[in-house]
C-alpha cells in the first residue's frame, strides 16, 4: 500500500497558504434556518436535529461542530467514519485517547476470524493480553523493549478518502466550494470517477512525542497550482491527533483543467508537522496509504514500545 512520490518538495510550504480552520468554526446551533453543504437541502425539507462533528469523536472528544449538515447526510457519513475508525484505533488505543464515551480497547482480528482483546487502557496503565496474542508480541527485555502488531479488522479505505474529503468540504470557503461543485460528487459516488483526478494517496506522520492535546483540522490552498511544469494539487488538509498527523490531497480542481497536462509533474508539499513547534518533536516516521481501494482490506501495524516493567496479573 505505499505509493512512489512524484516528487517531494521541502518543508517549508513555500506554495502553500492556510485558508481556514476546525479553530474557525461556529459551533451547531438549534432553531435557526439551515442549508445542508453537501445535498444544498434546506431545513423545510430535512431534519438538522443531530449535532454533526466536523472531526469526528473517533479522534477525541471535541466541540466542532457545524450547522450545514443535515441528519441524512450525517447518517451517509457515519459509514465512512467506521473505515477511518478502524484505521486509527490502535493509536487511539495506545495514546489513551478518549473518545465520545470512553478510551476503546483494541482487539485484535485472528486468522481464524475471532478477536481477542489485545490492548486496553485502566487507571491509566496500558494492560496486554498476552494469553491470547503471543504471536503477535515481541519482547526484549534486555533493552526494555516491546513489538506489538495490531491486527485491524476489514474496512473499506475509499471511504477513508470520502470522509476526509468531507472534513475538507466543511471547511472549503463558500466561494471555492462554488468553484469546485464536483467534489461532492466524489463524495457520494460508490467507487472513484476514474476521471484522472482523484490522488491516491494518504500520507500518515507518525511524531516522537505526543503533542497535539486535541484534535484539529486545517485547509491548505495552493498560491500557484503550475510553477515551471511543476503541478500542484490546489487543496490540501492536515488532520492532527495525539502524536499522529494525517496529510490528504483533495482532487484536482475542476476549474483548473486547462492546467492539468501528462507532461506535467505533480509535486507536493509534504507536511511533517513543520507547521507546528520542530523543538517538541524528535522523531518522524511517515506511510502512505492507497484510498481508492473500494475493497475491504486488514493492516497489520507493527509499534515499537518502550517499558519500565511489565507486572503480570497472575
Amino acid at each position: 500500500m505505499v505509493f512512489i512520490i512524484y516528487k517531494m518538495i521541502d518543508f517549508k510550504l513555500n506554495n502553500y497558504k492556510l485558508i481556514n480552520s476546525s479553530d474557525n468554526i461556529i459551533p451547531f446551533k438549534r432553531n435557526i434556518q439551515k442549508v445542508c453543504r453537501f445535498c444544498n437541502k434546506t431545513s423545510s425539507e430535512v431534519s438538522f436535529n443531530t449535532v454533526p462533528h466536523i472531526i469526528p469523536e473517533l479522534f477525541g472528544k471535541n466541540s466542532v461542530t457545524s450547522n450545514f449538515e443535515c441528519d441524512n447526510c450525517n447518517n451517509t457519513f457515519q459509514l465512512y467514519e467506521s473505515s477511518l475508525s478502524t484505521l486509527v484505533l490502535p493509536y487511539i488505543t495506545l495514546l489513551g485517547i478518549r473518545t465520545k464515551n470512553k478510551i476503546p480497547s483494541f482487539q485484535s482480528s485472528k486468522k481464524n476470524g475471532k478477536k481477542a482483546t489485545l490492548m486496553r487502557i485502566r487507571d491509566n496503565v496500558r494492560e496486554f493480553n498476552f494469553h491470547n496474542n503471543l504471536d503477535d508480541i515481541e519482547i526484549d527485555y534486555s533493552e526494555n523493549k516491546c513489538t506489538i502488531i495490531f491486527r485491524t479488522k476489514k474496512f473499506v479505505p475509499f471511504h477513508i478518502h470520502q470522509i476526509l474529503l468531507k472534513i475538507s468540504i466543511s471547511l472549503l470557503p463558500e466561494s471555492d466550494l462554488i468553484e469546485n461543485k464536483h467534489y461532492l460528487d466524489h463524495l457520494f459516488c460508490k467507487e472513484p470517477l476514474n476521471n484522472g483526478s482523484e490522488i491516491p494517496e494518504l500520507w500518515r506522520y507518525q511524531l516522537g512525542n505526543k503533542i497535539f492535546k486535541k484534535p484539529s483540522a486545517k485547509l491548505f490552498k495552493a498560491k500557484d497550482v503550475l510553477v515551471d511544469k511543476e503541478e500542484f494539487p490546489e487543496y490540501f488538509l492536515v488532520l492532527a491527533f495525539g502524536n499522529i498527523v494525517f496529510q490528504y490531497f483533495l482532487p484536482l480542481s475542476k476549474k483548473n483543467k486547462h492546467i492539468h497536462k501528462k507532461s506535467n509533474n505533480i509535486s507536493f508539499e509534504i507536511f511533517p508537522a513543520f507547521y507546528w513547534n520542530i523543538s517538541k518533536i524528535n522523531k518522524i516516521e511517515y506511510n502512505t496509504f492507497d484510498i481508492l481501494e473500494t475493497r475491504k482490506v486488514t493492516i497489520d501495524e507493527k509499534i515499537d514500545l518502550t517499558f519500565d516493567k511489565i507486572q503480570s496479573d497472575n
